[in-house]
């Protein structure tokens, strides 16, 4: 009995752990190899195999308490989870149904298990539909990204802005979701076909020249790479169409090409790279937008980004990039950018008195975002200055709370402050906005 799973539970833990963990395991083994009957110190030790990504380690531990007490729903339920996380649904279905199989199973567990279920059901059909919606009120307090100042540069000389053209505050209601659809190719590798569409509506109360609407949808094939170093590696190319309407007007329409690898190194760290490549025509809308057509031109995206779990509750993220804008009809708005983000997202239970008096067990989330983007254009604009180029520098710093007030249905909250830099101050802004909303996932 002592040998049963040996190998198993004797596999090594993920680099990405860190050194108490990794004590934590190696003690948590030595006690089961000491005790294998011991049900209480191989649940320990499945728990600590799940936080190191071991899932086959946790996996062997638990099979291993089944043989001792086949009379253990919670083995059952945990089972059905790891094996649902390492994509083996049929196997993962099984220990779920077994696990609510009885009189006496908790409500909670049996809406756990129909919740996985489900989603099993979903992940085995050739189609696959995913989404969410968020809706709610935005605030802003440069609402029309405007000059912070009246005191402007126009071709080359200091001026006055007139007080409506400056930095002006407003609200918007808006909606926005997402929505994908998964075909299944059912290749021997399980490469599938995705189209992702997102949409965006906001209509404004004060500023009505600035109501957008925004579509954009993307599809091409999801591929698999063979064994190797590239084994848990995906590339997808794929087509890109946006299109824009600013004021009832149509404002852009751009279409290109793009391309994602993302590359699961271990459970606990992912790198994706993306690069898109889009032709973009503008076109003028309002009296007071006769310059917008003068972007029109090509753009080139590319961004590395990585997510790191640095624990069960804490999702850390970064991500850098560049952004090369060129323009076909005045070549003095063509740019070149390069940015830097990092972040992370807290998920923690909801404090006890809230627990009481909505009895629920949701648990709540936090996120940080702190970008900085610099911003060189490559020629001077002559309406502004005929011998500098404008450079801008970018802070952009995003607090994220959300709140579920029931499963389905969280509260989100956001406070948002960004500050432009530019040696030009024509360029010079800065917003703060809140933005309050519900969101649903389905």
């Amino acid at each position: 009995m002592a040998t049963l799973g040996t190998a198993a539970l004797a596999q090594g833990v993920n680099p990405s752990a860190d050194e108490a963990l990794k004590r934590r395991y190696d003690e948590a083994f030595r006690a089961v190899f000491a005790d294998p009957g011991n049900l209480d110190k191989s649940f320990a030790f499945a728990e600590v195999a799940i936080q190191v990504g071991n899932f086959e380690a946790a996996i062997s531990a638990l099979e291993r308490m089944l043989i001792i007490n086949p009379n253990l729903p919670r083995v059952r339920l945990e089972l059905g989870v790891l094996y649902f996380r390492l994509g083996s649904y049929d196997l993962a279905r099984t220990y779920l149904q077994a696990a609510v199989e009885g009189p006496n199973v908790p409500p909670e567990v049996r809406t756990r298990v129909a919740a996985f279920l489900d989603e099993i059901a979903k992940r085995q059909s050739r189609h696959q539909i995913s989404g969410s919606v968020f809706a709610g009120m935005r605030w802003q307090s440069n609402a029309n990204a405007a000059p912070s100042s009246t005191t402007v540069l126009a071709n080359g000389v200091v001026a006055t802005l007139n007080n409506r053209f400056t930095a002006t505050d407003d609200a918007n209601g808006f909606v926005s979701g997402s929505i994908r659809h998964l075909f299944d190719m059912q290749t021997a590798r399980g490469e599938a076909w995705g189209s992702n569409g997102t949409a965006y509506f906001s209509e404004q109360f004060d500023l009505d020249n600035l109501d957008l609407v925004f579509l954009r949808v993307d599809t091409g094939p999801r591929m698999k790479f063979g064994p190797g170093w590239f084994e848990n590696a995906t590339f997808r190319p794929y087509l890109i169409a946006n299109m824009a309407r600013l004021d009832g007007v149509r404002y852009l329409e751009a279409f290109g090409i793009g391309g994602d690898y993302t590359h699961q190194f271990t459970p606990r760290r992912l790198v994706d790279l993306t690069i898109e490549a889009i032709e973009r025509e503008f076109e003028n809308g309002a009296a007071e937008s006769r310059t917008i057509a003068e972007q029109s031109g090509s753009s080139v995206d590319v961004r590395l980004s990585t997510r790191v779990a640095a624990s069960e509750m804490l999702m850390l993220n970064a991500a850098v990039g560049l952004i090369g804008e060129s323009a076909d009809r005045a070549a003095f708005r063509a740019s070149d950018g390069r940015f830097i983000q990092v972040g992370g997202t807290l998920t923690y239970d909801m404090p006890a008195w809230v627990k009481e008096a909505w009895l629920m067990s949701e648990q709540w989330s936090s996120s940080l975002t702190i970008h900085r983007q610099l911003t060189d254009y490559e020629f001077p604009d002559p309406s502004v200055s005929t011998t500098v180029a404008r450079e801008d520098r970018e802070w952009r710093v995003a607090f994220t709370q959300a709140i579920p007030v029931t499963q389905e249905w969280p509260v989100v909250a956001t406070l948002q402050r960004s500050s432009i830099a530019s040696n030009i101050v024509n360029f010079d802004r800065n917003n703060t906005s809140v933005t309050l909303g519900v969101s649903y996932r389905f």
